[in-house]
């Protein structure tokens, strides 16, 4: 009979040990900060390597505390936020030629390139990179959230992984079989028609088309002389019907400075990669001597390419 009692309660204390177990899963602590774990998946941008990523945790309630955390590196990092409902959004934070406004609202948060000293012409962007989650939901228990493509995520250990993706595009300018360079001193393409800013959330750039400066190399090459050069932008503004024009501006060694205006869109909006794209230039002449005028409707050395004008500019200036 002692032994049945003994085996009796045996059973008994293991049943309350499990029922206790149980409610240790399912019973949470207070509403003190949660650690999250971010974690920067960059299966869409692979080559990024930013300095530093800023995370923002917009609270689903209006008026209510937004949470940022600056994080070291491109691999994420651990943060502290109290249990509730978000909207997230991570940028990389190590480009001087980009500025953030309306930091206040997830769906309104733009990243601005900044201008040119005393000049509306843009700096180049540098690479932006970003990230965005439309819902999540942080507990003392976990976290929930949900991915780009509608997947919900639940993770008890508190790890959201988001992908951040490209913002901004690189406009690779090339000339090719170059002629006439022993006339040219220096050379620059000025980009017209793209984005001075875009919406973080969305990745839709926006404003009115604006323009950008590139400094051209002379390249010689068994194929032919050839200027190139680059730059960043936040692509074409999507509020307006693209139209994109780059003009090369030389000056030459007698001191005069031209330019020849080229329509350059179905190469930028047919780009098979729109975040690296390349715009290609053939057979372009620099002309020595005097410069005729060019009869307005009068096109050049292919439809969308003008004639060069000559451009009033005290020779002592030097192209930017």
């Amino acid at each position: 009979m002692n032994r049945l009692c003994a085996i009796t309660s045996s059973i008994l204390l293991m049943l309350l040990v499990l029922n206790s177990c149980g409610h240790k899963e399912i019973l949470c602590p207070g509403n003190d900060p949660h650690v999250v774990t971010v974690k920067f998946m960059w299966d869409k941008a692979p080559e990024a390597d930013p300095e530093g990523m800023t995370l923002y945790f917009f609270p689903s309630s209006d008026g209510t505390r937004i949470w940022r955390f600056d994080i070291t590196g491109r691999e994420g990092g651990n943060v502290e936020i109290p249990p509730g409902t978000y909207r997230f959004l991570a940028v990389n934070n190590d480009l001087p030629g980009v500025v953030f406004s309306n930091p206040d609202t997830f769906g309104n948060f733009t990243a601005n390139a900044r201008k040119t000293s005393g000049t509306t012409t843009l700096t180049p962007t540098g690479m932006l990179y970003g990230a965005s989650i439309d819902h999540m939901e942080v507990t003392p228990c976990g976290i929930t959230y949900t991915t780009p493509d509608g997947t919900i995520k639940d993770c008890k250990q508190g790890i959201m992984r988001c992908y951040p993706d490209s913002l901004s595009s690189i406009y690779h300018v090339v000339f090719t079989n170059c002629k006439g360079l022993e006339n040219m001193r220096s050379a620059t393409a000025i980009l017209h028609g793209i984005a001075p800013s875009i919406i973080i959330s969305s990745g839709i750039p926006e404003g009115e088309p604006s323009e950008n400066t590139i400094k051209l190399a002379h390249i010689d090459r068994p194929n032919g002389n050839t200027l190139t050069g680059s730059t960043t932008a936040f692509g074409i503004p999507a509020n307006h019907t693209p139209c994109v024009t780059l003009i090369l501006k030389v000056e030459r060694t007698d001191g005069k400075i031209i330019q020849k205006k080229i329509d350059v869109t179905d190469q930028v909006v047919n780009s098979p990669d729109t975040h690296n794209v390349f715009i290609i230039i053939n057979d372009i002449e620099i002309p020595e001597g005097e410069i005729p005028d060019n009869p307005e409707g009068d096109v050049g050395i292919e439809v969308g390419v003008e004639e060069w004008q000559v451009i009033e500019i005290d020779i002592s200036t030097t192209l930017p």
